[in-house]
């Protein structure tokens, strides 16, 4: 199993949060990079969001080399061959039928190094950002199976369905769902995941049991500032 590597950032280093939210010691957030990027892509959105006083921002754990270079990391797929496929388009399509090996044991390395480095997993704000996403909806499901804690929150932003077939597997929704607040948004302009499949996302998650505050933007693939505000006051509420 990979061990991964983080970047850690204290809010109370910077001063104040810009969200003007209270932080909270004992809360730690986690934000999760998009295919081909870096911890260090998604840092700058830790003060907009606050609550979290400490982050936590982990490499994915495979080098995205294509031809003898290096294009940044993913969380999967992690053999040369479909990364290349994945850099020229060919791997990344019918994405709810995919099933990667690699989206469920970066969930779990995911899983094994959060129980390390986190006190208490119960308080977490877990989340990502296009492949990031994807993995942290992974590490929801895994949680929903396998028992482990549940975040205390979640962001999910420019995600996509993927593996629907394993959140068929659970038949029911789960009440522990209940208490781990999904705030999510995409752009009806993403032309990398497509809309409908972010909007699949949330449905399956509310299936399971989830409450998702769903938010639409006219954007592309990307985070504008207006889903960080609105992703702030779910935090807000959930640790008020």
């Amino acid at each position: 199993m990979e061990q991964l590597e983080f970047v850690r950032l204290d809010l109370a280093s910077i001063g104040s949060p810009q969200s003007g939210a209270q932080t909270h010691d004992q809360v730690t957030g986690v934000l999760l990079h998009g295919f081909g990027a870096s911890a260090n892509d998604l840092i700058g959105l830790a003060p907009g969001l606050g609550v979290a006083r400490h982050w936590l921002f982990p490499h994915a754990p495979a080098a995205l080399v294509v031809y003898g270079m290096q294009y940044g990391r993913a969380w999967f797929p992690r053999d040369a061959a479909t990364m290349e496929r994945a850099v020229a388009g060919e791997f990344f399509t019918r994405r709810r039928a995919l099933q990667p090996p690699g989206l469920t044991q970066s969930a779990r390395e995911l899983h094994a190094a959060l129980t390390q480095q986190v006190p208490d997993l119960g308080g977490l704000i877990l989340g990502g950002f296009s492949q990031g996403a994807m993995v942290t909806a992974e590490y929801l499901r895994l949680a929903l199976v396998e028992g482990w804690p549940l975040p205390r929150a979640a962001l999910l932003f420019s995600g996509s369905l993927i593996a629907e077939a394993w959140w068929d597997r659970l038949d029911r929704s789960d009440p522990r769902a209940a208490g781990c607040p999904i705030f999510q948004t995409h752009g009806r302009s993403d032309t990398v995941l497509p809309y409908e499949d972010a909007e699949a996302l949330a449905e399956v998650l509310r299936r399971a049991g989830f409450d998702v505050t769903w938010l639409a933007t006219d954007e592309g693939h990307t985070i504008p500032e207006r889903a960080i505000a609105a992703a702030a006051q779910v935090l807000q509420r959930t640790f008020a």
